[in-house]
């Protein structure tokens, strides 16, 4: 009977992982980067993914199976999502309440100037209108942004719980005991 995965060295790797990613979500907005750039929520999504591949391989046990490896992977992506969702809606809704409308205003005005037909940008800022209300609700965007770190997190937790569990059937079997090679 297994033990069960190591609950609380996930969550710690989960919350490192979480207040890394939410301090690079944070920084560059209220240091006053551009407000089109998106640098930062890429990076955001790096070191949530990162948090999730190394917590992984820190946090479960030796000899551990995928089931076990699948649920410190759980752990890790969820709390390095909600971490970080939390961190995007302060970020959005209270530190800079109009950063959401300036990258909204950046994304119009790059529509507006591009070169393509003019029916393609017409298009393309209509589309942009019909989703407006979404872009600029903090709540949303936070919730999109957990979301897709916590989808991918699992993906990537499922490919190492996968890889190890496959590798674990690769290995040589142990030599017989007076066997000559």
């Amino acid at each position: 009977m297994s033990a069960g995965p190591p609950v609380r060295l996930s969550l710690a790797w989960g919350l490192g992982g979480g207040i890394v990613a939410s301090l690079i979500l944070i920084a560059p907005p209220l240091l006053g980067a551009a407000p089109g750039g998106r640098l930062a929520d890429f990076g955001a999504l790096a070191a949530g993914l990162l948090a999730v591949q190394l917590g992984l391989g820190a946090s479960a046990r030796p000899g551990a199976g995928f089931r076990e490896r699948m649920q410190c992977a759980t752990i890790i992506a969820a709390t390095v999502s909600l971490t970080t969702g939390l961190g995007a809606y302060v970020l959005f809704a209270v530190l800079r309440p109009t950063l959401l409308a300036d990258r909204y205003a950046a994304q119009q005005r790059a529509l507006a100037r591009s070169a393509p037909g003019t029916e393609r940008i017409t298009h393309e800022l209509v589309s942009l209108a019909a989703r407006k209300a979404q872009y600029l609700d903090p709540l949303f965007q936070a919730l999109s942004s957990a979301g897709t770190l916590f989808f991918f997190g699992m993906l990537l937790g499922a490919y190492g719980a996968w890889r190890v569990h496959v590798a674990s059937r690769l290995r040589p079997l142990p030599a017989r005991p007076g066997a000559s090679a």
